[in-house]
């Protein structure tokens, strides 16, 4: 059994917690954190790499575990794949900077200042001081959603019948990979799809990405559409998401399907994630997300310590959310109301064990 706890370190104004799990760890610095760390660009996800750029009284101990890497971010050979937010109107001379250390970049879109890469470990110090970097972040997690047999549950028969098969419109799957597609082409696939996998991150990957999840997804659709014209692309990094749907746009899709959830964004449709797919419902996709699957995933609330122990309580005087965890870990994720750029509030999630062992966020 593991018991879930959230605690503060300061708390300035009344705000909404939401605890998901199956996301990462992360919390926000308080307004006096962040202005004695100005020169910290490198995300707390990528610290476990650069233990040197723990500013002080982080918990690495006195209770706390030590610093491991999170299992979602993406490393090869001593390096890891980041995406590098520039200095507004900087990017070629961040890139440069980058590179000139031995990086691989992957992916890049001028339009936000961002580009993705392939970094050796030991250049994220240096990365940390180059004046025109503005922050570095690990890779999001992409999360395949469940995928639903609802071709009779929507009433599709029915358009079939009245002659609507999706014949003369463009229709993309936005996905996290399309691992054996070939062997269904001609069969529950189309004869032929067009496809484009320079957007995961990883050219050995490819189309291929980590995943089968985008096969399932375009199978369900075509059972609905068999007339239309598929587009496959995989973004595996923020920059990538940007670069495929610019690529959709430009081969005039009219249906996007992404049946993925981006964690670790602010949720409030203000991310560029969320902007770029309005940029593109604003070229004329129509833009259909799953949403719901985590819906007994998470807690949501507003915060509440009628105490005063720094510890909120979920439910009348309990500080803890218990829940069973299954083999393989739980990955959790820590998000309330407030200000992106200068938040006012720290706050930690714990997880505590049955063992007696405390796990805390790192900011």
């Amino acid at each position: 059994m593991k018991r879930l706890t959230a605690r503060k370190t300061r708390l300035l104004t009344p705000l909404a917690v939401a605890l998901t799990a199956l996301a990462v760890l992360t919390a926000a610095s308080s307004a006096s954190a962040q202005s004695a760390d100005d020169a910290l660009k490198l995300d707390s996800s990528l610290f476990p790499l650069a233990p040197q750029l723990l500013p002080d009284g982080y918990p690495n101990g006195a209770g706390d575990s030590p610093l491991t890497l999170d299992p979602w971010i993406r490393t090869r050979d001593n390096q890891v794949l980041i995406e590098i937010y520039a200095q507004p109107g900087r990017l070629q001379e961040a890139i440069a900077a980058t590179t000139r250390w031995g990086s691989e970049v992957t992916d890049a879109h001028a339009p936000a200042d961002l580009f993705a890469a392939w970094v050796p470990v030991p250049i994220l110090l240096i990365l940390n001081d180059e004046p025109s970097i503005k922050a570095i972040a690990a890779t999001p997690i992409i999360y395949p959603e469940v995928i639903g047999e609802g071709y009779n549950q929507i009433n599709a028969p029915a358009w079939a019948a009245a002659g609507y098969n999706g014949a003369g419109v463009k229709v993309a799957v936005v996905d996290s990979g399309f691992q054996g597609y070939q062997n269904l082409l001609g069969s529950e696939l189309p004869q032929s799809v067009t496809i484009n996998g320079t957007f995961f991150g990883d050219a050995s990957r490819g189309i291929n990405g980590n995943t089968d999840h985008g096969v399932y997804v375009a199978q369900s659709m075509y059972d609905i559409a068999p007339g239309a014209q598929y587009y496959f692309v995989n973004p595996g990094t923020v920059t990538g998401f940007l670069n495929a749907v610019d690529y959709l746009i430009s081969q005039n899709v009219r249906v996007a399907n992404m049946s993925l959830v981006w964690f670790g964004h602010y949720g409030d449709g203000s991310d560029v994630i969320s902007q770029k797919v309005q940029q593109a419902r604003d070229a004329g996709i129509t833009w259909v997300n799953s949403a719901g699957n985590h819906a007994m995933l998470h807690w949501r609330g507003t915060w509440r310590d009628a105490d005063n122990d720094g510890i909120m309580e979920f439910s009348g005087s309990d500080e803890t959310n218990n829940f069973n965890m299954a083999s393989g870990g739980v990955t959790l994720m820590l998000r309330w109301n407030d200000a992106h750029t200068a938040p006012g509030n720290d706050f930690q999630v714990c997880l505590s064990q049955s063992t007696g062992q405390l796990d805390c966020s790192v900011d």
